[in-house]
C-alpha cells in the first residue's frame, strides 16, 4: 500500500481525568493515500449465496487477536451497513464510524441483484498485518445514502467510498475515498425521503457501559469533540485520501516502558516533570484541544500565562508518547 502522510491534526481528550480509567484516545487528523481493498472477502456476495439479500448486513467480525476498548479486551465486533457497531451486551452501540443509512446498488437499480455479473458496488472485509501489526478493515465500496436510492443515476448523485480499521493496539480509523454526495443536499444531515427523518453524518466512539463517549463535531480536520446526546454531525463532508483516528494512549505509570519517577506537578507558575523518560518535544492543550504552548522538551516549563485550570501534557519521543494531566490554581 503506498503511503502518503501530508498533515497530522490532533485533538487530545484525556478519559481518565473524569473516570479514573487506564485508557485514553488521542484524536488525530491525517492525509494518506485511500487504497480501495484488492484482497478480500465480499458481503454482498457471502449474503447471495446463502439466499440473503445482498443489500443489507449485519455481520460478526473476529479480529484476530484481542482488541482493546476503554480497558476491556474484546475477540470480535456486530458492525452493518449504516456504518455502526457494537459489542455484546453493550447498552448502545460502540461505534459511530460515519454513519447514515448507506446503501449497496447495482447497475443503478438498488432492488435488484443479479449474482452472474460483477459487483461493483459492495461492503468487503479482509485482515491484514500492516507495518508489523494486526488490522481488520472493513470498506463500504460505491455505497449510497438512503436519500438518493430513488434517483436514477445513484454515482451521480451519492456514491461514498470510505473504511473502519480496527488495529491489533486499540487504533480506529476511518479512511475516506471519493465521496460524491450532492452538496447542495447536505446541510449537515440527510433526510430519508419516507419519513423525513434526519440522519447526520456521525463519527464517534463510546464504551461499554455508555458512560464515556467521544463524538466530534464540525469538520474532519477542524473539530471539537462532543457526547453522543448532545449535537455531533459533521457540516461538512470529508475529502478523499483523508481520515480520522481514535488513537488509544497508555496514561498510567504503569504502560510506560521505563522504571522510575514519571511524576509531573504545579508549582506556582512552574510545571515540573520529575521523571527519568527521555522526549523531544512537548505540547500543552486545555480540555477542548486547543494548542496553549508547545517547545523543546524541559523539565521545567513556564505556565505563567495559562488561565486556571485543567490541561494535557503530551510529550513526544521518536519511540514513544505520553499525555498526563495537570492542574493550573
Amino acid at each position: 500500500m503506498k503511503r502518503d502522510i501530508k498533515l497530522f491534526f490532533i485533538l487530545v481528550f484525556i478519559l481518565t481525568a473524569f473516570t479514573g480509567s487506564s485508557q485514553s484516545y488521542v484524536v488525530e487528523y491525517f492525509e494518506e493515500n485511500y487504497d480501495t481493498l484488492d484482497t478480500y472477502t465480499s458481503i454482498c456476495n457471502e449474503n447471495a449465496l446463502i439466499a440473503i439479500a445482498p443489500f443489507f448486513f449485519a455481520k460478526e467480525f473476529e479480529f484476530g487477536f484481542d482488541f482493546p476498548f476503554f480497558g476491556k479486551n474484546y475477540a470480535s465486533v456486530v458492525m452493518d451497513n449504516d456504518g455502526v457497531g457494537i459489542f455484546e451486551g453493550s447498552v448502545q452501540y460502540n461505534f459511530y464510524l460515519f454513519t447514515s443509512l448507506w446503501h449497496v446498488y447495482y447497475w443503478n437499480d438498488p432492488f435488484r441483484y443479479e449474482s452472474a455479473r460483477p459487483v461493483e458496488s459492495d461492503w468487503r472485509y479482509t485482515h491484514s498485518t500492516r507495518n508489523g501489526k494486526k488490522v481488520l478493515i472493513i470498506e463500504h465500496r460505491h455505497v449510497a445514502p438512503f436519500v438518493f436510492d430513488t434517483k436514477a443515476s445513484p454515482y451521480n448523485g451519492g456514491d461514498v467510498n470510505f473504511q473502519q480499521w480496527f488495529w491489533e493496539n486499540g487504533d480506529i480509523e476511518v479512511r475516506f475515498g471519493e465521496i460524491l454526495i450532492d452538496s447542495t443536499l447536505f446541510k449537515g444531515a440527510m433526510q430519508d425521503p419516507i419519513d423525513s427523518t434526519f440522519y447526520t453524518l456521525g463519527i464517534g466512539i463510546q464504551n461499554y457501559e455508555n458512560t464515556q463517549q467521544m463524538f466530534i463535531e464540525g469538520t474532519i480536520n477542524n473539530f471539537v469533540l462532543t457526547k453522543f446526546d448532545d449535537e455531533n454531525s459533521l457540516d461538512s463532508l470529508p475529502k478523499p485520501n483523508t481520515g480520522v483516528r481514535f488513537k488509544y494512549m497508555p496514561v498510567s505509570t504503569k504502560d510506560t516502558p521505563n522504571q522510575g519517577k514519571n511524576e509531573i506537578y504545579v508549582e506556582g507558575e512552574v510545571l515540573h516533570l520529575d521523571q527519568n523518560l527521555e522526549f523531544d518535544t512537548f505540547c500543552i492543550y486545555n480540555l477542548s484541544g486547543q494548542l496553549m504552548r508547545s517547545g523543546v522538551y524541559e523539565n521545567e516549563i513556564d505556565i505563567s500565562q495559562l488561565a486556571s485550570g485543567m490541561y494535557v501534557l503530551q510529550q513526544k519521543s521518536k519511540t514513544f508518547n505520553q499525555s498526563k494531566i495537570f492542574v493550573k490554581m
